[in-house]
């Protein structure tokens, strides 16, 4: 479980309460969906990968941190896309993918039916954005698709 993160606090809690309650204004329900969101992307910057740089402030040079590389964020259609917009808030500079997978109501396998990322997924860090977890298989099978197009797992 090295690559997985557990959120958990209590506003967050709060905030699921919101989305499950029946009762919940669309309004209100996306205005929870998105303080979840930052939430979520606060809590994995840990995991983003920085680099030491200088920078010039009016009074002298000093040292700072700056994103080592392309970020792109790949939503799992069409619920991922919620997401959307919360991480590309706290990281304007990254780019976005899409992938749109469906179940096989057979199989219960997940068929792609959408694939398009950036072309530098290899050096990129790369976030699947996905609010909809239940056995994983949508993620694995996002995770197989974006191992194929060049992204690594670190």
């Amino acid at each position: 479980m090295e690559h997985f993160t557990i959120v958990n606090n209590n506003l967050i809690l709060r905030d699921l309460t919101y989305l499950r309650d029946k009762h919940t204004p669309q309004r209100d329900f996306r205005h929870a969906l998105d303080r979840i969101a930052y939430s979520i992307c606060i809590s994995l910057s840990s995991n983003i990968i920085m680099k030491d740089v200088e920078v010039e402030t009016p009074l002298e040079v000093t040292s700072g941190k700056k994103i080592a590389s392309e970020i792109v964020l790949v939503p799992i259609l069409r619920a991922g896309l919620s997401m959307g917009n919360a991480f590309l808030q706290l990281l304007p500079q990254a780019k976005m993918g899409h992938i749109g997978l469906k179940r096989n109501e057979e199989t219960l396998e997940p068929i792609e039916y959408y694939y398009k990322t950036p072309q530098d997924l290899e050096t990129a860090q790369v976030i699947i954005l996905d609010p909809m977890l239940a056995t994983g298989g949508s993620v694995s099978a996002a995770v197989t698709f974006l191992k194929r197009g060049g992204a690594k797992t670190s």
